[in-house]
């Protein structure tokens, strides 16, 4: 049997910003991606690696999806990011997004 790789039609991606701000001086304001990791038929993807980088810094965290398909990345710097996802018998995808506040 020949293998197939199918494509991972489209990532729901969520970007929060949160701004975080101490009492008497402003801290830099982070954000949280997150979203879920999908088919083209909207079944989840558990197990799949998503990466996201600053796009400025090379800042790069990695996470999971877990049985839900859902990531998360919390306090993240505000700027542009790029987003990859892999999960075994689906091509790659990615995607560039600007968070900011």
């Amino acid at each position: 049997m020949a293998n197939r790789t199918r494509s991972i039609g489209w990532i729901r991606v969520f970007f929060v910003i949160l701004m975080f701000v101490s009492v008497g001086a402003a801290a830099d304001p982070t954000g949280t991606i997150s979203g879920a990791v999908t088919d083209p038929s909207g079944v989840v993807i558990p197990g799949a690696a998503v990466t996201v980088k600053h796009t400025s810094t090379g800042l790069t965290r990695s996470a999971t999806t877990d049985a839900q398909g859902a990531f998360l990345f919390p306090l993240m710097p505000v700027g542009s990011y790029s987003l990859a996802v892999e999960a075994q018998g689906f091509r790659r995808f990615e995607q560039t997004e600007h968070i900011s506040h």
